[in-house]
């Protein structure tokens, strides 16, 4: 959809890093835009397309959606297992935690495949994550035509969700495949053409929706860097800038009211973006700074919700709002707060 009111009650957001990051994601844009006056995250780093699922599930089975509420949804990439991973059901922020590492790694056996992180894990075959995530991914589609609010769905999957494109196309899966005898490559490569055929309705819907990790893509292309230290940053940390999420929002769904709301804070929030590209670029080694940027988000217990929380909470602390994610609060947004925006 390209028409958004002026306000709603309530945004919910559904996602992975694209969606909650340690800086101000195009949710957090519109939300803000829209003068929304509750704004739940349910977003999290490295979350995939069965964690989506199960919390946009929860929140339609247990919140009585209107024609005041927003749905936004970013599809996560297909190659991820997601896994919640601790027995404490205490409710608190850090319970039921789901294990949400991004994407799935190959080990050296070639035919097996294990997410990074996923320690003692049963390792998990190439199709197996196809199957699963396809399901997921027209379970997430088939609820989304259910919803009775406004809503808006993207995608940030290159290879549309296809998995012969994955087989054939990601270099990550091809150069684990040359490895494959000839038999086997022919096996695999007829068992991803299967799935591709029995998901076609799915795969055929994600062709109309806005390609976020294209436009990022495109922007970066066409962007003029101040500095090595700045195109290194990019390259180590390739999730779009504020700045390139408000000009995402301001093409796609925001009109010039929404924006000029924004507008008197962009600045600032631009001077933070800068101080923490500053502070992760002081790290030499590429995969420390990358996991700085992500782990304080993990760190953070109370005014976030991005783990599990809701599957497991009662209704009394659902009704009460325990897990209201109030965004950007120094910069005085209505019933929005940004955690320790500097610290992190």
């Amino acid at each position: 959809m390209n028409t958004l009111r002026d306000k709603y009650d309530t945004v919910f957001d559904f996602g992975c890093s694209i969606t909650m990051y340690r800086w101000i994601t195009w949710s957090d844009l519109i939300a803000r835009g829209t003068s929304a006056r509750k704004f739940f995250k349910t977003s999290m780093p490295g979350g995939g397309l069965r964690y989506v699922y199960l919390q946009l599930n929860h929140v339609c089975q247990n919140y009585d959606l209107t024609d005041n509420d927003l749905i936004l949804i970013s599809l996560p990439t297909m190659d991820r297992k997601d896994v919640c991973n601790t027995n404490d059901y205490k409710i608190d922020y850090s319970m039921a935690s789901w294990s949400g590492k991004g994407s799935i790694y190959l080990n050296e056996d070639p035919a097996t495949s294990m997410s990074e992180g996923h320690t003692g894990e049963p390792r998990i075959n190439i199709t197996d994550m196809f199957m699963e995530n396809l399901c997921y991914l027209k379970l997430i589609l088939d609820l989304y035509n259910t919803l009775p609010c406004d809503k808006i769905i993207i995608h940030t999957d290159p290879w549309q969700y296809d998995p012969v494109k994955y087989l054939s196309d990601n270099k990550h899966y091809s150069d684990h495949i040359i490895h494959y005898d000839p038999v086997a490559q022919l096996e695999l490569r007829k068992v991803a053409e299967r799935i591709t055929e029995q998901y076609s309705d799915t795969l055929a819907k994600i062709s109309d929706m806005i390609n976020y990790e294209d436009y990022i893509t495109q922007s970066n292309a066409k962007r003029t860097f101040a500095s090595y230290d700045e195109q290194r940053f990019v390259h180590m940390d390739p999730h779009p800038g504020p700045d390139q999420a408000y000009e995402f929002v301001k093409k796609h769904f925001l009109n010039s009211g929404h924006c000029e709301i924004i507008d008197t804070d962009i600045d600032e929030i631009l001077r933070n973006y800068e101080s923490t590209k500053a502070n992760t670029l002081k790290k030499s080694d590429y995969r420390e700074a990358h996991h700085e940027t992500c782990d304080p988000w993990f760190d953070s217990k109370g005014d976030y919700y991005y783990d599990a929380s809701w599957l497991f909470a009662t209704p009394e602390q659902r009704q009460n709002g325990i897990y209201i994610a109030d965004i950007c609060q120094q910069f005085n947004w209505p019933n929005l707060t940004w955690k320790d925006m500097d610290h992190v």
